[in-house]
C-alpha cells in the first residue's frame, strides 16, 4: 500500500507516513463530506509541512553560512599571526636590505678605487656625463692622483671640452713637473688640435731635462746666421746652416716682418743689397713647430775705388824717362782716361799706356769698380817739349 499523500511505499501497521508524516488511512471513507475535510486538512497539513520544510531550509543556510563565515572568521585568527609574521619579515628584510644599500653606498661613495671604476666604466660606453661626475667624486678624495686626472681628460676629451682637457694636465703638471705621461698627453692634445705653437711654448717653459730629452723631437733650434749684423762696405751673401735633420727647414723675410711657414723658403745663400737689410729667420720641422726668430740687420754702404795710380809720377822736371802714361787698374775695375778734362764712362777706356801729347798738358784717369761706383780722378800734369815734361 502506497501513501494517499506522497505515494511513498507503507508498511503495515505504521499510522503515519515516514516520509510525509500524514496519517495514514488503512479503511478507505466513501462519505464525501469527510474525504472532502480529509483532503482539506491534507491541504492545510500539506502547507503547513511544506512552510516548516521551507524553515527548516532556511534554518540550516542559515546554520551553514554561519558556520562557514565562524570559520572564515577562525581561519583569519589563525592566518593572522602568520601574516603578521611574514609582514614583519618582509619589513625587516626590506629595512636590511635599504639599510644594507645605505652602508654600501656609503662605502662606495667614499672609496677613490670604486669611483674610479665607475668613471672607467661609463667612460668605456660613451655615458661621459655620469663618468665624469665618478671621476669628481675619485678626485675630490685624492686630488693629484695622475691616473684619475688621465681618466678624466679622456672623459673631457668624450665631451668635446679639448681646452679642459688639456687644463686639468697642465694642473698636474704643475704639481709634477717631471710627469712624462702628462705632458706627453698635452702634446697630443694640441698636435690633435693643430696648434704647434702652444708645443712650443710647453717645452720653452719646461726646466726638466728628462722631459725636454724625452720629446726633444718636437724642439726646434734656433737657425745659425753665418754673417753678423753690421755695416758693410761691399756687396755681401748670407748663408743659413746647418739645419738639424732633413725634416726641418728655414724660412725668411727681408722686411723686417715675422717670418712663418709660408715665407720664402730658405734654399741658397741670400744676396744683400745696398742699404739696409732686415734679415729674420725661423726653422720649422715637420710637425709646424717653429723655432725662436733669428734676426740680423745688415747695412751696406758700397764706397767708392780710390783714385787711380798713375805713372810716371815725375817730380823731376829735367828728367823724362819715358813718353807714355800708365795706369794701375785693380782686378774687377775699368779705367777711363781724358786730357786736360775729368774723364767719364763715356772717355776713352784706358787698355794700354798712353802717348803724352807734346806741350803742357794734364792727363786725368778714374776707376769703376764691378758696382759701378766710381772714384775721383787720378791726375798728371806734365809738359813734354823735347826732353822736359813737367808733372804734378
Amino acid at each position: 500500500m502506497k501513501c494517499t499523500y506522497c505515494g511513498a511505499p507503507l508498511e503495515e501497521g505504521r499510522i503515519f507516513c515516514l516520509k510525509c508524516g500524514e496519517e495514514i488511512v488503512w479503511v478507505p471513507e466513501y462519505n464525501a463530506i469527510g474525504t472532502y475535510r480529509s483532503q482539506s486538512e491534507h491541504s492545510v497539513m500539506e502547507a503547513a509541512r511544506r512552510a516548516v520544510e521551507n524553515d527548516k531550509k532556511q534554518q540550516e543556510e542559515i546554520v551553514l553560512a554561519n558556520a562557514i563565515a565562524e570559520e572564515n572568521k577562525n581561519k583569519k585568527r589563525r592566518k593572522s599571526p602568520l601574516i603578521i609574521a611574514v609582514i614583519v619579515v618582509l619589513l625587516l628584510g626590506v629595512g636590511g636590505y635599504f639599510g644594507i644599500k645605505y652602508y654600501i653606498n656609503q662605502e662606495n661613495y667614499n672609496s677613490f678605487e670604486y669611483q674610479q671604476e665607475a668613471a672607467i666604466r661609463g667612460y668605456g660606453i660613451g655615458e661621459y656625463d655620469l663618468a665624469k661626475e665618478h671621476i669628481d667624486r675619485a678626485l675630490e678624495l685624492e686630488e693629484n692622483d695622475a691616473t684619475a686626472i688621465f681618466i678624466k681628460s679622456d672623459i673631457l676629451l668624450g665631451q668635446g671640452h679639448r681646452g679642459d682637457a688639456s687644463q686639468v694636465l697642465l694642473d698636474l703638471i704643475t704639481v709634477s713637473p717631471a710627469n712624462i705621461e702628462a705632458y706627453g698627453r698635452v702634446i697630443k692634445i694640441y698636435e690633435d688640435g693643430a696648434q704647434p705653437d702652444k708645443i712650443k711654448e710647453l717645452l720653452e717653459n719646461c726646466q726638466e731635462e728628462t722631459i725636454l730629452t724625452h720629446y726633444a723631437g718636437y724642439i726646434v733650434e734656433k737657425p745659425v746666421v753665418n754673417l753678423p749684423s753690421g755695416e758693410y762696405h761691399e756687396l755681401l751673401q748670407v748663408e743659413i746652416y746647418p739645419l738639424r735633420s732633413l725634416a726641418e727647414h728655414a724660412h725668411y723675410t727681408l722686411d723686417g716682418s715675422d717670418p712663418t711657414e709660408e715665407s720664402t723658403l730658405y734654399t741658397e745663400a741670400i744676396d744683400l743689397t745696398e742699404g739696409t737689410t732686415v734679415l729674420k729667420v725661423i726653422t720649422i720641422n715637420d710637425k709646424h713647430i717653429s723655432s725662436d726668430i733669428v734676426e740680423m740687420t745688415y747695412y751696406i754702404e758700397l764706397l767708392p775705388p780710390e783714385p787711380p795710380v798713375i805713372s810716371p809720377a815725375l817730380d823731376d822736371f829735367e828728367t823724362v824717362a819715358t813718353d807714355k802714361i800708365y795706369v794701375n787698374v785693380p782686378a774687377g775695375h775699368t779705367a777711363y782716361y781724358a786730357f786736360n778734362e775729368r774723364p767719364t764712362t763715356s772717355s776713352a777706356q784706358y787698355r794700354e799706356p798712353v802717348d803724352m801729347l807734346e806741350g803742357q798738358n794734364t792727363f786725368y784717369a778714374i776707376l769703376v769698380d764691378e758696382n759701378g761706383r766710381q772714384s775721383e780722378p787720378g791726375m798728371t800734369l806734365y809738359n813734354l817739349a823735347g826732353d822736359e815734361n813737367v808733372q804734378n
